[in-house]
Formats: structure tokens, sequence, C-alpha cells
């Protein structure tokens, strides 16, 4: 096709990925109708392993599925 969708250039760093999630926590959430706080709960869980690895998160992305 000949287009770039997405591109990434870690200027000579080295790179980190990372996937967590809930798991099944999102059945509190989802009872409760907070079903956001799910989010949060997603970013701390990335959040805590760059923090034991001294990364810098640079971004963060979930799959929601409701």
């Amino acid at each position: 096709m000949g287009r770039v969708f997405t591109a990434f250039d870690p200027e000579g760093k080295a790179v980190f990925i990372n996937s967590d999630g809930v798991g099944t926590k999102t059945e509190f959430y989802e009872r409760s109708g907070k079903h956001w706080l799910a989010l949060y709960d997603s970013l701390a869980m990335n959040g805590t392993t760059a923090s034991r690895t001294a990364a810098r998160i640079m971004v963060t992305n979930d799959v929601v599925e409701r």
C-alpha cells in the first residue's frame, strides 16, 4: 500500500515493553457501575513495573471490552 499508519523511533534508546492488566478485577468495576476505574488500576499496574525497572512511561494504552 505504501502508507505508514504507525511509526516508532526510539532515538537509539533501549525500549522496554510491558503488557499487564487488571485481570478478573473488572468484574468488581462492572458490578459497581464504575468500569472507568479499571483504567486507573491498569495504569497503576503498568506504572509499578516501570518504576521497578527505572523506565519512563512514554505511551500507555488499553483494550477495553464492555
